[in-house]
């Protein structure tokens, strides 16, 4: 989004973000194909989740005085 302050100064920001949820279970029986013996029975869970963001904001000025002319652009940058 861009907002004009004032006529000649501007501010804009920008955010995005990206989610990612993972979820995991795994059962071992202790037997495989009929009576084989495989090892003790087993069960395992997992679960990640995973945030990045990104934040930019940017302040611009372009102004005139007489013939004179001033572009400037400051700003910063967060991301996670």
């Amino acid at each position: 989004a861009e907002y004009s302050l004032l006529p000649d100064l501007k501010f804009r920001v920008t955010a995005g973000a990206d989610l990612n949820y993972f979820r995991s279970q795994t059962w071992n029986p202790s037997t495989l194909s009929g009576a084989a013996v495989s090892g003790p029975a087993s069960a395992t869970a997992s679960r990640t989740e995973d945030v990045s963001w990104l934040n930019e904001n940017t302040l611009s000025y372009k102004g005139s005085f007489g013939r004179h002319s001033l572009d400037a652009l400051g700003g910063f940058t967060a991301q996670k």
